[in-house]
């Protein structure tokens, strides 16, 4: 009985194990048959793909919502008269001027300020290391 159950232990034991033999193609890849189709391997940017492919999916889906709401607008826009279409139009480049416009000119002020900002912390540098060479001058200078 002994060497029976034995028996049985090892061929479970056996089918468990996973066969790493295995014979090797002219390019190099594992074939389970000699002149075989080769294994699939186990790539390292599969999950990276997959989880692109997902937010990709999003992105389609947000894009096409939009293309949807601007051709609704659009066939809204196209059941108005002449005379509102071209009110419309002239507001609207109106405004994308102005918008221009306050753009330019916050850019202008944006550098403006951040060339002062920069400006500020080299002189607070310029002074913190004055008080730091004064302190070490100090300490060094014998009484």
């Amino acid at each position: 009985k002994s060497k029976s159950s034995h028996i049985l232990n090892d061929v479970r034991k056996r089918k468990n194990q996973k066969n790493d033999f295995c014979f090797l193609t002219v390019w190099g890849m594992e074939t389970e048959r000699p002149f075989g189709s080769p294994r699939k391997r186990f790539s390292l940017f599969d999950p990276i793909f997959k989880k692109l492919e997902k937010k990709i999916r999003k992105l389609k889906k947000n894009f096409f919502l939009v293309i949807k709401t601007l051709n609704e607008k659009r066939k809204v826009f196209l059941n108005l008269s002449k005379e509102k279409k071209t009110w419309f139009i002239q507001n609207l480049l109106f405004l994308k001027e102005i918008i221009n416009k306050f753009f330019k000119s916050k850019r202008n002020l944006i550098f403006l300020f951040w060339f002062r900002e920069v400006y500020e912390l080299n002189e607070t540098k310029k002074e913190t290391e004055s008080i730091i060479n004064n302190r070490t001058i100090q300490k060094s200078s014998p009484k």
